[in-house]
């Protein structure tokens, strides 16, 4: 019988280990109490100036991902979510501690939590899952499972509130569209805040996470599939990808195609890629334990490409295979 599964283990484990060196290198990333773990945000500066957002801080790269700087003097102990002007503030979100702003890559953060609704629950914090910020107004938004989207002005100091009429809508993802739109998802569907008119208007019946390229907006859906808008989430159409995954992102980094990444029921984390805007998927992870749940990924120069998972980081120096 341990004849019968070494030879199992052998099986399994030997072709991923000899893959390994040739595809994506595993990066520990920021020094962190759960190395290497929980990669939630990567945000590219320009050149190899990249800001990471870790599950318990904060961290700057400048070398493209190779060697980082701890940036945590005055965040609280758990992060999750990050997002990043274009003058270079940064906010980060806590679930459990609100959120807070730097403007000096991270040296140093302050709180702004004015007008943020107060935590329901000891367990449940603030209930924050994402933020974005919009150039187009320039303003910064949070969604909330209270069924509300927090808006701060992009110095301001107080929250306000954009209230969807649906109470169960339980919002968890955001996006900023081109056109000032401002578009959110959750447990009953896709709503996008029409700037224009000042309303919220439920744009589509499902939606698990929202992200932005160059010219459309993508939406998960558990279980697979995703759907694409391409007139700033005014309507959403269904395309095929990412079958079998109960959670997963999608990232469309232009001209190298599409990514997307996620698990199943198992846990186990796959990645696929799209050279022909999702007409096509290939799977490119090579059973890599470090696929496990893509949650970030940049392109930087020239061709490497820098990914942030639930297990760490992985660079690639050609930027395509895992």
């Amino acid at each position: 019988m341990h004849r019968i599964c070494l030879l199992l283990l052998i099986l399994v484990l030997g072709p991923t280990a000899g893959i390994a060196q040739d595809f994506w290198d595993a990066l520990g990333g920021p020094p962190s109490r759960t190395l290497p773990h929980n990669v939630w945000e990567l945000v590219l500066r320009g050149g190899d100036t990249v800001y990471a957002c870790v599950e318990d801080g904060f961290a700057v790269s400048f070398d493209g991902g190779r060697g980082w700087q701890r940036r945590t003097i005055g965040l609280p102990p758990h992060v999750d979510g990050m997002a990043v002007d274009s003058a270079g503030t940064i906010l980060a979100i806590s679930r459990s501690h609100g959120v807070f702003r730097s403007s000096d890559a991270g040296m140093s953060w302050l709180e702004v939590t004015g007008g943020v609704p107060a935590p329901s629950t000891k367990y449940s914090g603030y209930d924050l899952f994402d933020v974005c910020y919009s150039n187009v107004d320039d303003a910064w938004y949070i969604p909330s499972v209270h069924s509300t989207v927090l808006r701060l002005p992009g110095d301001g100091d107080r929250w306000e509130s954009l209230a969807v009429d649906t109470a169960d809508a339980r919002l968890r993802s955001i996006v900023p569209a081109r056109n000032g739109n401002i578009v959110a998802c959750g447990d009953n569907g896709i709503y996008t805040w029409k700037r224009a008119q000042s309303v919220w208007e439920h744009t589509g019946d499902k939606g698990a996470f929202l992200s932005r390229g160059d010219a459309r907006l993508y939406c998960t859906v558990s279980w697979g599939g995703y759907l694409v808008s391409d007139d700033d989430g005014e309507t959403w159409e269904q395309r095929s990808g990412g079958e079998g995954l109960v959670r997963f992102h999608i990232f469309d980094l232009g001209a190298e195609g599409l990514y997307l990444g996620g698990s199943n029921m198992l846990q186990y984390g796959h990645v696929y890629h799209s050279p022909d805007s999702g007409s096509t998927w290939n799977r490119i992870d090579n059973l890599s334990i470090y696929a496990y749940d893509l949650n970030a990924i940049v392109k930087l120069r020239p061709g490497g490409m820098l990914a942030g998972m639930n297990r760490g980081m992985m660079l690639s120096e050609s930027g395509h295979d895992f």
